[in-house]
């Protein structure tokens, strides 16, 4: 499992839920499922099984680099 946390500007101190959130919405709209997770439910969890073929965790990765581009546009 690997995780990606969001915080505004940085700050650890300042958590990012409405990140997190917007990524999910989107991500299940394009066929994946991340969950989010933590206090503040800032935190994407990512969790892949130890089967996933190279393709497709291109393709999942891929998918979640666009959002986080399309996001800081």
């Amino acid at each position: 499992m690997a995780a990606i946390e969001f915080c505004h500007d940085g700050d650890l101190a300042g958590p990012a839920p409405e990140i997190a959130n917007v990524l999910t919405d989107e991500d299940a709209r394009r066929g994946q499922l991340l969950l989010t997770c933590g206090i503040f439910g800032n935190v994407l969890r990512l969790t892949v099984p130890l089967t996933i073929s190279q393709s497709v965790l291109d393709e999942g990765l891929d998918i979640i680099a666009s959002l986080l581009q399309a996001i800081a546009a």
